[in-house]
């Protein structure tokens, strides 16, 4: 029987039910197709009931991290059989609540493998649908392993149904399915083991989270090999036998696929229709349309495309829904897609991993900290969690997070919002979070940093200016103000435990200067003006802020691009707060660790929040990140005016 539409979607997931319903509102007649269930893999073999498992093994390595801390863990565990009677209660609604909401907005269903037999028309048993479109959003499924003994591994939607769990499970490859899956089974009592190929599991996250994630891993009994290629799986009941190259053997009564999945597409007969592809998918444009065949669209894991997400797939959807009821006028964009592992604790990345940076000629900075001294860390007994942010050099653009640790599932978005919007990073400086949140820890942290999620630039004047200047006449003169405290200045207020805390919320937020005596009034004037000295070198006012708020003059030095660079005596002095060691790349290339301090300048009308770090030089130095936005005019004169003011 041959039935007549404007749309066959093939593919009852995200991305597939998107473009459907959209242009089903639309007026459009549709018809919808898929051999299994209806609802997709992300609400019924994948993110939704993952997370139902995850959420329980959370819970326990919660409560067993507490022990010692107040409460006792000892009777906590996993009943696997009333887990997974839970889990079912949120994924066997699915299929008939699908497809009911489907056919409620007239869309058509049919069940059954489709595939083409012409360029628009598809074959489900006995049907034929024609239409002037087809959208292949059909997902994914486990790669072929191509080696002998395949036939006893199961893929994740099997273990995701399993009504026991055995007491040895093996995972073959380190990816995202293995590390999530065997973090369950740990803490559900479970030997786990996995085997990688590779050097280093997880190759889509930073390598320095990925090694301490893999760390916490083991700390809980997971065993992780690299540099194993399973070559055959073997059947010893009652369990089953692993080869690796080499001739290392491994035990299991479970062998789950963890090593990798494919466009499911191998049976759509795309030669039929004369539709392209490629090993990730249908061959797309900048709109999702087939290369070769117009009538024909891809999204989601079908499609040669963005990274395999469901949120990805969302996305797509509605670029393609766009496109098919108004022309191609919409593109994808991929450059802030976040990512998840969710392993206890989850591992999160959105944007550029150093390398790929340093691959494009970017120039930025980075920090790489262990937080697990912070109090959101410690506070639920979490000993693996770090950070690493990447911060492009001049534009202050956020170009790569990566989290390790508790809620770095969804502290990302805050990064990918950040990017999203290409929010400078000091921006992030008037936000607001509720206290004692992960979030409020991440803003204190950026603040303690500012650049800190930062390195230091290229250009640093320890490595171009040498030790010897430091004897030359010219020194900085002591202003009598260093000894009292800045007019104008917030006096820190001491708090609790003798601690000391900076300026209010209100003082960070106002750009008013204050009403000061002649003498500081420079350093808070919208014009910076200073004078050049014998050696012609340029000389401005500014004012730092710190346990002893000081007013000094700095040379600006135009070949150093960081913020502010100050004597070792200075340092003392202000009694500034270290930020960590960072990774900064001098002027010959070499890439040394750099201690880098953190602090509050006056200049130019504003405060900021500035990186700060130490020269040998007898003079402290201005950087051209501290002159973003200005016009510098100098008179190259001894004597000679210098005149900073907004470009």
């Amino acid at each position: 029987m041959t039935r007549t539409f404007d749309l066959v979607a093939i593919g009852t997931g995200t991305a597939a039910a998107t473009v459907a319903t959209r242009c089903r509102a639309a007026g459009w007649q549709v018809a919808i197709v898929d051999s299994r269930p209806f609802g997709g893999t992300c609400a019924l073999r994948g993110c939704d009931p993952k997370k139902v498992l995850v959420g329980a093994a959370d819970v326990v390595d919660w409560v067993r991290r507490m022990r010692g801390k107040g409460v006792d863990g000892d009777a906590v565990r996993i009943r696997w059989p009333e887990l997974m009677r839970f889990k079912r209660s949120f994924t066997d609604p699915v299929p008939a609540s699908r497809e009911r909401s489907l056919t409620d907005a007239g869309i058509v269903p049919f069940h059954g493998r489709a595939r083409f037999v012409g360029p628009a028309a598809v074959q489900v048993d006995g049907d034929v649908l024609e239409a002037r479109h087809v959208v292949i959003a059909s997902g994914a499924e486990p790669a072929d392993l191509g080696i002998p003994g395949r036939e006893h591994v199961i893929a994740s939607d099997r273990f995701l149904a399993l009504e026991d769990l055995p007491s040895r499970i093996l995972f073959i490859g380190g990816g995202y399915i293995s590390f999530e899956f065997a973090h369950v089974a740990a803490r559900a009592g479970a030997t786990a083991t996995i085997l990688h190929r590779g050097p280093r599991p997880l190759a889509g996250f930073d390598p320095d989270l990925v090694d301490r994630l893999v760390e916490r891993s083991r700390q809980v009994g997971i065993d992780i090999r690299t540099g194993c290629d399973v070559e055959a799986i073997e059947r010893a009941a009652p369990s089953f036998r692993v080869r690796v190259r080499g001739g290392a053997t491994y035990e299991a009564d479970l062998v789950v696929h963890g090593a990798g999945r494919v466009p499911e597409i191998e049976d759509l007969d795309l030669v039929r229709a004369g539709v392209d592809r490629e090993a990730r998918g249908v061959k797309v444009n900048a709109y999702l349309q087939s290369v070769s065949n117009p009538a024909v669209y891809a999204a989601g894991d079908a499609a040669a495309s963005g990274p395999p997400l469901t949120p990805v797939a969302a996305y797509e959807g509605k670029i393609v829904a766009a496109n098919l009821l108004e022309g191609n006028r919409l593109s994808a964009s991929y450059d802030v897609v976040p990512s998840v592992v969710f392993t206890v604790p989850p591992l999160a990345t959105v944007g550029l991993q150093e390398r790929a940076a340093r691959e494009r000629g970017l120039r930025f900075r980075r920090n790489h900290e262990s937080t697990a001294g912070w109090y959101s860390s410690r506070r639920v007994g979490e000993t693996h969690a770090a950070f690493k942010v990447l911060v492009e050099e001049g534009t202050e653009r956020i170009l790569g997070a990566h989290l390790l640790g508790p809620h770095a599932d969804e502290v990302i978005n805050l990064f990918a919002l950040a990017m999203r919007v290409r929010l400078p990073a000091f921006d992030h400086h008037h936000r607001f979070h509720p206290p004692c949140t992960c979030t409020k820890r991440v803003e204190s942290s950026r603040r303690r940093h500012h650049g800190a999620f930062l390195g230091q630039p290229r250009g640093h004047p320890s490595a171009r200016r040498p030790t010897a200047r430091a004897t030359r006449t010219g020194q900085v003169r002591r202003h009598r103000s260093q000894d009292r405290r800045l007019p104008g200045c917030p006096r820190p207020r001491r708090v609790g435990h003798g601690l000391v805390e900076g300026p209010s919320q209100d003082d960070e937020l106002s750009h008013r200067p204050p009403r000061l005596p002649g003498r500081h009034r420079a350093a808070w004037s919208p014009v910076i003006r200073g004078r050049v000295r014998a050696g012609r070198e340029a000389l401005v006012p500014i004012a730092i802020h710190g346990a002893r708020p000081t007013r000094i003059k700095a040379v600006v030095d135009t070949g150093f691009t960081g913020h502010l660079c100050l004597t070792a005596r200075l340092r003392r002095r202000m009694n500034l707060r270290r930020s960590g060691d960072v990774e900064m790349e001098l002027a010959d290339g070499r890439r040394v660790q750099q201690v880098a301090y953190i602090g509050k300048v006056t200049f130019d009308g504003r405060r900021r929040t500035v990186v700060v770090t130490l020269t040998r030089s007898a003079d402290s130095l201005v950087g051209t990140s501290l002159l973003a936005g200005k016009r510098l005019r100098i008179e190259f004169i001894v004597g000679g005016r210098v005149v900073i003011a907004d470009a």
